[in-house]
């Protein structure tokens, strides 16, 4: 009776370590995820290549631009950040936050700009921009 105790109680603490280790396996490949997609818009917006963000803009994209908001379709938003990093080029693009909650990423750049700093947040959820506001 006590081996089988013991022996079941082996298997659990095995099958919890195993999945203990699969919980922290797939958090890393969801951090490694986040910083991809953070590290794709920052050389976009750095390089001023907003064309390559329009694969991941959502249908519409709320556009808040200095405290002036717009819902823009996909093209209308990539049109609105060009224009706009047209005329506040970057200097400098870094990466100053990452947050990711369940299927919900912010990232937040920070842009130099003409001796300017720019705030740039971008919400993607479900991989999909859906907010870009910049202050």
């Amino acid at each position: 009776m006590q081996k089988n105790f013991s022996k079941r109680l082996k298997q659990k603490n095995i099958s919890g370590i195993i999945t203990m280790f699969l919980i922290g396996f797939l958090l890393n490949i969801s951090n490694i995820n986040a910083q991809n997609k953070s590290n794709d818009i920052r050389d976009a917006v750095r390089d001023l290549q907003i064309e390559k963000l329009s694969p991941v803009f959502n249908d519409m994209v709320e556009v808040v631009i200095k405290g002036q908001s717009n819902v823009s379709s996909k093209l209308q938003t990539q049109n609105i950040l060009s224009d706009f990093f047209k005329k506040s080029r970057p200097s400098s693009v870094t990466i100053s936050d990452n947050q990711q909650s369940g299927n919900v990423l912010q990232i937040t750049l920070q842009i130099n700009s003409s001796g300017q700093s720019i705030q740039m947040k971008v919400i993607l959820q479900d991989n999909l921009i859906t907010k870009i506001q910049i202050d």
